[in-house]
Formats: structure tokens, C-alpha cells, sequence
């Protein structure tokens, strides 16, 4: 259905190695995410993108790349501590702000 197992794992509060069995039953969402996602990010503050997550990227890595801070990646795209990102993720940033 084209979803990533990172997405699926949180979508069910699952460890990505946990083995499914006949008749578990999850959820998936299958709506394709748009140019921006639910609410607008802080006006003002740059122009909003979509970043796809690629194999071997951090959250660290993608918060140098883009200028931003890892706390703001956090809450732009509501992740806790527990939270990892997995390749194909699509992650919000605000980004060329002043």
C-alpha cells in the first residue's frame, strides 16, 4: 500500500520488528500528503517543505542541512523522544527563514 514500516510502527504504537500474525489488524493511512500538512507552521518564519527522509539520514543531519533545530523538526512534526524517522518518512521544515 506504499507505506514504510517506520510510519506503520507508529500509526499502531508497534516495534518495527514485531511479527504480525493472521487476523492482527492495523491501521494504515493511505491519503497522500499535500505541499502542506494540517496546520501552517509559524508565519513569518521562512517558506514550509516536504522532506522526504533518505536512507541513513538523522534528525541531526537533517536539522544542519536545513538550518533549523532538531526540537523544531520535533514539533513541526509532532514527534516525542521515542520517536525515530525512517527512509521514505516525510517530514515538515521551515525553512530560509530570518
Amino acid at each position: 500500500m506504499g507505506v514504510n514500516i517506520g510510519a506503520l510502527s507508529r500509526w499502531n504504537n508497534l516495534d518495527p520488528e514485531k511479527k504480525l500474525m493472521p487476523g492482527d489488524k492495523l491501521k494504515i493511512r493511505i491519503h497522500s500528503i499535500p505541499e502542506s500538512i494540517g496546520e501552517p507552521l509559524e508565519e513569518g518564519k521562512g517558506n514550509e517543505i516536504i522532506y522526504v527522509v533518505k536512507e541513513g539520514d538523522t534528525l541531526w543531519g537533517i536539522a544542519k542541512k536545513h538550518n533549523v533545530t532538531i526540537d523544531e523538526i520535533k514539533s513541526w512534526n509532532s514527534l516525542n523522544g521515542g520517536d525515530r524517522i525512517y527512509p521514505s518518512d516525510r517530514l515538515r521544515l521551515r525553512v530560509g527563514g530570518s
